[in-house]
């Protein structure tokens, strides 16, 4: 019976190929210690855009989790209202901030776009987490739902909808421009 030499090549190419690429390691980098003031059980820092605006969460002395933004030094807390806790784990270029709060019914998705909270719960799910977000404003995250976990990808669909007071104004320079107009016809007559 012939003896077969083709795993233990397979494996003397495999470790070749290990030790011939040593691991990457740290250098290169400067690190930074990133502690959120109000911190007691450490500062977990989770998303960074390309502004350097940094998110993520820590605990603070009566065990409430907070969310955090860190803008060059400045922190600010990211609380969704009513929350027991809040995660902030993604940002975009834009500054808005994804991750999850939970409350007594379990976890929920958020999107915080300039300090006003939306929720984002992937329909039937149990638990929605928001992890990431883009330039586009589409999120990534985790759900959670009867047969198990899941990712999703959720595409804004909807049309962006003017202020009421947008409106106003937009017809309020269109009834100006109108009159001027009739009072010109009315002069050349």
């Amino acid at each position: 019976m012939p003896i077969r030499r083709r795993p233990t090549l397979v494996l003397a190419a495999v470790l070749g190929s290990v030790l011939a690429h040593p691991a990457v390691s740290a250098q290169g980098y400067t690190f930074s210690t990133i502690n959120a003031p109000g911190a007691t059980n450490g500062t977990y820092a989770y998303g960074i855009n390309t502004a350097g605006q940094i998110v993520g969460s820590y605990q603070d002395a009566t065990g409430i989790l907070h969310g955090y933004l860190d803008n060059g030094g400045t922190f600010s807390t990211v609380d969704v209202p009513r929350a027991r806790g809040t995660n902030a784990l993604g940002i975009n270029p834009a500054g808005q901030i994804v991750g999850f709060y939970f409350d007594e019914r379990g976890n929920h998705g958020f999107l915080d776009t300039g300090g006003t909270f939306s929720t984002l719960d992937v329909p039937g799910a149990r638990s929605t987490e928001a992890s990431g977000i883009n330039a586009a404003g589409q999120i990534v995250g985790t759900y959670f739902d009867r047969t198990g976990n899941h990712g999703f990808l959720a595409t804004p669909t909807a049309a962006v909808v003017p202020e009421p007071a947008s409106v106003a104004l937009v017809a309020a320079g269109l009834g100006v421009v109108g009159a001027v107009a009739r009072r010109r016809t009315r002069v050349k007559a």
